[in-house]
């Protein structure tokens, strides 16, 4: 799981993490272009051309120094986003108000949960590198395999493991 988190001057950063939230919101920044890698692309229509990334939402303390951390080793022609925890990486947007129910139901029942990250823990991942939680990965891992499960038929092979 790569340690990342939406920029702190998006609206639902300052409301805290999104456990706290009823209902989801989806931020999809269209100046970001770039390759996408094969294996991102989920399966549907030829068409499906949007495609959305679902992160944790962490406190703005965490946010600011894994953003630091970020900039500081990721390769900077890389650097396209601030410091997140992806959940996934390619939701396809035909299933977006799916998506965004299934988001907002499980967010109103999860409570707000600790996450912890340290240096033992940093591990390279194809062009950059990440930072593995410590604390709060079960819960992370849990979230993302509810959502798993149900998204599963949608989902690219790589977004179906583990």
């Amino acid at each position: 799981m790569t340690v990342t988190t939406v920029p702190a001057t998006h609206p639902i950063a300052r409301r805290g993490p999104l456990a706290q939230a009823s209902t989801a919101e989806i931020h999809q920044s269209s100046d970001l272009q770039h390759q996408r890698h094969e294996a991102h692309i989920p399966k549907g229509s030829n068409d499906e051309k949007k495609l959305y990334i679902l992160t944790l939402l962490t406190d703005k303390r965490h946010h600011d120094e894994m953003t630091a951390l970020r900039r500081q080793w990721f390769p900077s022609r890389l650097l396209k986003v601030d410091a997140h925890i992806t959940l996934f990486h390619a939701l396809p947007g035909s299933k977006l108000p799916e998506v965004k129910a299934d988001i907002s139901d499980l967010a109103a029942r999860t409570p707000r949960f600790s996450i912890g990250v340290g240096n033992q823990d940093v591990y390279e991942m194809g062009k950059g590198v990440g930072i593995k939680l410590y604390a709060g990965q079960k819960r992370a891992l849990s979230i993302r395999s509810e959502l798993r499960d149900k998204w599963e038929r949608s989902l690219h092979r790589h977004e179906q493991a583990g």
